[in-house]
C-alpha cells in the first residue's frame, strides 16, 4: 500500500528496491484494482436470474461498454502475510476512458499518482520529490486492457463464483478470478458486486507472496463527466523532477 506499506518498504530496503517497488506498485495493485472497480458497470438488478458466475461475467462484460469515467472515494487496507496488523490509507481515484488515472492519497501520508496516457507521475510531497516515468506507455497499456476496453474477463481470467455469506459481504455475488496469465503480478482476485447498484464495491488483490490488497469503493460515480484536466500534472515550482534511477541514486530524496 503507498502509504503505510511503502513506507515500510522506505525503512527496511535500499533505496532503489524502494524506488523500484514505488514504480512497480503502480502495476501490482493501482491498475488492477481499478480496472475491477470498472467491470460491474451500470445495468438494472436481476434478482430472480441465475447466479452463475458465467452469467455475472457476461452482464459485467456487456456493461462495461458503457462507462466513460469513473470516481470514488477509497479506503485500501493492506494484510502483510507475515505481520498481523494492518494498514490503512484513505484517498480519491478518477478515470477516464483511455487509460487516463488519477489516484490521490490523502492519509496517512499524501502522494499523487497520474498516468496521462503516455507519462507516470509520482509526486511525494514529504520528500519533496517528483518521479516521472516514460517508455513504459505499452507496460501499461497491457495492464489497463479493461481500463482501455481490450480487456475480456472470459479470456483473461478462470471465474468462479463464491460464497457471498462466507466472505461477509451481503450485498450481493464475490467472484472469484484467476489470471490465466502465469506472469500475472497478483495470484487471484476478489470481486465484490453491489447487486442493486450494479457495481464493484470492494476489490482484493490476494498476491502471490500471501498480501492482501483491499480496496472499498465509496460513493462511485460513473459517467459524469471527469474533467481531462485532472489528468495533467506539472511538477510544482522548487520541486526536483528525477527518473527512477535517478531517485534511486544515493543523496536523491531522503
Amino acid at each position: 500500500m503507498i502509504s503505510n506499506a511503502l513506507r515500510a518498504v522506505r525503512k527496511e530496503k535500499p533505496r532503489m528496491e524502494r524506488i523500484t517497488t514505488l514504480n512497480h506498485y503502480i502495476i501490482k495493485v493501482l491498475l488492477p484494482c481499478l480496472s475491477f472497480a470498472l467491470l460491474a458497470g451500470r445495468g438494472n438488478a436481476q434478482s430472480d436470474e441465475a447466479k452463475s458466475a458465467a452469467h455475472w461475467v457476461k452482464r459485467i462484460q456487456e456493461s462495461y461498454s458503457n462507462v466513460s469515467d469513473f470516481s470514488s472515494r477509497f479506503t485500501q487496507t493492506y494484510k502483510h502475510p507475515l505481520k498481523p496488523e494492518l494498514s490503512r490509507s484513505y484517498g480519491k481515484v478518477y478515470f477516464m476512458k483511455g487509460g487516463l488515472m488519477r489516484w490521490e492519497y490523502e492519509r496517512p501520508e499524501p502522494k499523487l499518482f497520474v498516468f496521462d496516457g503516455a507519462v507516470l507521475w509520482i509526486f511525494e510531497p514529504e520528500m519533496p520529490q517528483v518521479i516521472k516515468t516514460e517508455g513504459q506507455t505499452e507496460k501499461f497499456r497491457r495492464y489497463l486492457a479493461f481500463l482501455t476496453g481490450t480487456g475480456r474477463i472470459d479470456r483473461d481470467y478462470t471465474v468462479e463464483l463464491l460464497d457471498s455469506s462466507a466472505y461477509g459481504f451481503n450485498k450481493g455475488p464475490v467472484l472469484g478470478l484467476k489470471p490465466r496469465d502465469p506472469q500475472s503480478p497478483y495470484k487471484f482476485v476478489e470481486m465484490y458486486i453491489d447487486e442493486k447498484k450494479m457495481v464493484v464495491s470492494r476489490s482484493v488483490l490476494v498476491q502471490h507472496e500471501g498480501g492482501r490488497n483491499r480496496i472499498d469503493f465509496i460513493n462511485s460515480q460513473i459517467n459524469t463527466g471527469v474533467s481531462h484536466t485532472l489528468f495533467r500534472f506539472s511538477p510544482p515550482p522548487g520541486v526536483p523532477v528525477v527518473s527512477p534511477a535517478d531517485a534511486a541514486k544515493p543523496g536523491q530524496g531522503t
